[in-house]
């Protein structure tokens, strides 16, 4: 993000704040969080209650994608069908507050048109959904990569993710995707838990709002690499298209 004045920042931040605030209240009769880690071979999601800390659930389209014919190769287009039913499933039995989403990283060509029309085809389904579909964030790899190992850019990220899930979030993921998927989840409920406490602990002068944006990690009792992700989403992310676009944008 490019250097912007204290005051600016300050005005973003709250106004962000109270942005996400407001989705709560419209949406106050929704308590999900769904994280997806989007792929052709292998979208998982994972759900989680804010009212309850025990609740999680995870899904995977491959299983679905299997069942349904283990001898016949899918195209993609097929592939794209039987995961948009599935999570379009797990939508309407889950209807959420607020959905986070894994966005693109960089690989090849080929893998990044796939993955285009993936994505493409799940914004697709919030679209078509919105009385399931609260607000909708997207999150980058790097960002997912440290809130959960403190760093993004180490190599061999995909073992220590599948790692520390297990260790910090007490989740046993069967794969590299089901763990992406609740570290999502997990980023989408500690971001509605510590705007909850931002919004009334939060310093109003302008000096007080920079050095709480710097240093408030302590305050709401977060990791500093957690603390950064979170704040970055918050300045970034969590603006007009934090939203469901398909009331905002008629």
């Amino acid at each position: 993000m490019k250097s912007i004045s204290s005051k600016e920042k300050r005005r973003i931040f709250i106004e962000n704040v109270l942005g996400i605030r407001k989705l709560q209240k419209r949406y106050e009769d929704r308590h999900y969080i769904i994280g997806i880690d989007p792929s052709l071979t292998n979208t998982a999601l994972a759900v989680a209650d804010i009212n309850n800390k025990k609740f999680y659930k995870p899904f995977s389209a491959s299983d679905c994608v299997h069942r349904s014919n283990r001898r016949y190769k899918h195209t993609v287009y097929e592939r794209l069908h039987i995961i948009d039913e599935y999570i379009e499933t797990i939508l309407k039995k889950y209807p959420s507050l607020l959905v986070v989403i894994e966005g693109y990283s960089f690989s090849s060509i080929r893998n990044r048109e796939l993955m285009g029309e993936v994505v493409g085809s799940i914004k697709r389904i919030f679209w078509n959904n919105p009385d399931y579909v609260g607000g909708v964030m997207v999150v980058s790899p790097l960002q997912l990569k440290k809130y959960i190992i403190g760093s993004s850019r180490d190599k061999l990220t995909k073992d220590k993710i599948l790692m520390n899930v297990f260790k910090k979030m007490k989740i046993e993921a069967r794969t590299n995707d089901e763990a992406d998927a609740a570290v999502l989840m997990k980023i989408g409920v500690d971001l509605i838990n510590i705007v909850n406490k931002i919004h009334k602990i939060m310093p109003r002068d302008e000096k007080g709002i920079r050095d709480f944006i710097k240093n408030g990690e302590k305050t709401v009792k977060l990791n500093k690499y957690e603390w950064e992700v979170l704040v970055s989403l918050v300045m970034n992310r969590c603006g007009r298209l934090l939203y469901d676009y398909y009331n905002h944008e008629r």
